[in-house]
């Protein structure tokens, strides 16, 4: 069962994820993110699909408006496509909001539309860090 806070971003993103056909190269909306910081401040985004993998995750269009309001320290996120579906933060985006701000490692991530979420570092066990002396 999802919690009031996952309902409130559910809510957010399914306002959003429209899939909309930008022109022949590019697709916007087909994915949206919420995320709830520990401020308790809703960002959203969405993604935009290119043809030559420039496009971006919805994921970091959330983030990134949260950074612009000086807030880095993330408590909750859902990506939710336009599929009336819950889709799990692929890697690059879980190391993404790790490198943002370590503390998100405790962010809580929604997996399914059920409710089943885990901590980010549950997802991301080996982080990249810089191994060796060198």
């Amino acid at each position: 069962m999802l919690d009031n806070d996952f309902k409130k971003l559910l809510n957010e993103a399914r306002k959003l994820a429209n899939k909309r056909v930008l022109n022949a190269y590019c697709i916007s909306g087909q994915v949206a993110c919420a995320l709830m910081t520990v401020d308790g401040n809703i960002y959203t985004g969405i993604s935009l699909t290119a043809k030559c993998a420039l496009g971006n995750c919805a994921e970091v269009a959330a983030v990134l408006e949260a950074l612009k309001h000086g807030e880095t320290k993330i408590a909750k996120i859902l990506a939710y496509s336009y599929h009336d579906c819950i889709y799990a933060m692929c890697g690059r985006c879980r190391e993404y909001l790790r490198q943002i701000d370590e503390a998100n490692l405790e962010t809580v991530v929604l997996l399914d539309m059920d409710g089943t979420s885990c901590q980010l570092k549950e997802l991301l066990p080996n982080v990249f860090v810089r191994r060796g002396t060198q």
